[in-house]
């Protein structure tokens, strides 16, 4: 069976314009351990943006541009 990431890989590759909304920063709520190196792995296979209202406008701006 794939793995949770592989299944995100599985979906970016079949949507590749594609950004990830984070609830929360990197050194919000999970610092390190298992959350931290989960935000990590996340952040490196996609655009990732804190969400926020500005942040928002951002990612809507980025998918835009990738039509």
């Amino acid at each position: 069976n794939p793995s949770g990431m592989e299944y995100f890989r599985m979906f970016k590759k079949k949507f590749p314009h594609i950004v990830w909304l984070n609830p929360a920063e990197r050194q919000g709520w999970f610092r390190s351990g298992y959350w931290g190196r989960t935000y990590d792995i996340i952040a490196n296979e996609f655009d990732m943006y804190t969400l926020t209202v500005e942040n928002l406008e951002k990612a809507l701006k980025k998918l835009m541009v990738n039509k």
